[in-house]
């Protein structure tokens, strides 16, 4: 286990110390940690694949939560499911540089995978 004073010797706050253990005392679940891999995964991918994250890619993800449908025609089914996963968290959604983040965020592991697949 981590020594509490060798940390502190090293001027590091008590407040990151703290959770520092509570992360080593209390491991976080199984499904938390596939997730934060996958959207990493994901991430790494989409920017070999395309070179770098860009509107492009923003077209892409939200056609694909769309079932490939255009906006303008409407938000289908699929699409609602995921903005509702935001929704619980938040009252509004803003799309701006950060939308890509968002919505690949927003996707399942298995969602992420299938999009991956789309583009690569």
């Amino acid at each position: 286990m981590i020594n509490i004073i060798l940390l502190q010797a090293m001027n590091i706050p008590i407040e990151i110390i703290y959770m520092i253990l509570n992360h080593i005392c209390y491991p976080q679940p199984a499904t938390l940690l596939k997730d934060v891999t996958s959207y990493t995964q994901a991430l790494i991918c989409i920017g070999q694949c395309v070179g770098q994250v860009n509107g492009l890619i923003k077209h892409k993800l939200m056609n694909y939560a769309n079932d490939g449908v255009p906006l303008m025609f409407g938000v289908q089914p699929k699409f609602k499911n995921i903005l509702l996963r935001f929704f619980t968290k938040t009252k509004e959604i803003k799309f701006g540089p950060s939308t890509v983040n968002i919505l690949l965020g927003l996707f399942t592991p298995v969602e992420r995978e299938e999009f991956v697949r789309t583009i690569a």
